[in-house]
């Protein structure tokens, strides 16, 4: 019976076959996971992967978590970091901190509109943000002006 150790070892040698000269783009550190999901067609998986994502962040709100982190969204998945990073950068055009924080401020301008008489400390707390200057620097970022700013225009 073979182990690990040699599944892996073989994933690479025949993805290194079937790669030919492109198969100094693998290293022993790949797992087989990265390979196999190297080698499919990523048209066919991109736009399901991202449905998933986006069913996760929004059914969940896996946005709202402090500290959310890349490996937490592959382990609900059941897939590797790096799928899901090139999947977002591909599909949504942005990073996955940028897609988690277009949710938070999206959450937060809701949030604003609903109880304009939250602390803008809170909100920011409310939505995941670590501190309050990662709240302000990520609003102003997205929205061109600070939430009191953008607060004030709107109830005009």
């Amino acid at each position: 019976m073979y182990g690990k150790g040699h599944i892996h070892c073989a994933l690479l040698a025949l993805l290194r076959y079937r790669k030919g000269a492109e198969s100094d783009a693998l290293n022993d550190e790949d797992t087989p996971g990265d390979i196999l999901e190297e080698s499919i067609p990523a048209a066919i998986n991109d736009t399901d992967l991202m449905q998933e994502i986006v069913s996760l962040l929004e059914g969940k709100k896996l946005y709202l978590r402090k500290g959310l982190k890349l490996s937490d969204l592959a382990t609900e998945l059941g897939t590797n970091t790096k799928y899901i990073s090139a999947c977002i950068n591909k599909k949504a055009g942005c990073s996955f901190t940028d897609l988690v924080n277009r949710y938070r401020i999206a959450y937060a301008k809701q949030l604003l509109l609903d109880n304009p008489d939250l602390k803008l400390f809170d909100v920011g707390e409310m939505c995941g943000f670590s501190s309050e200057t990662s709240f302000f620097r990520n609003f102003k970022a997205l929205e061109g002006k600070s939430p009191s700013q953008w607060l004030s225009d709107i109830k005009k």
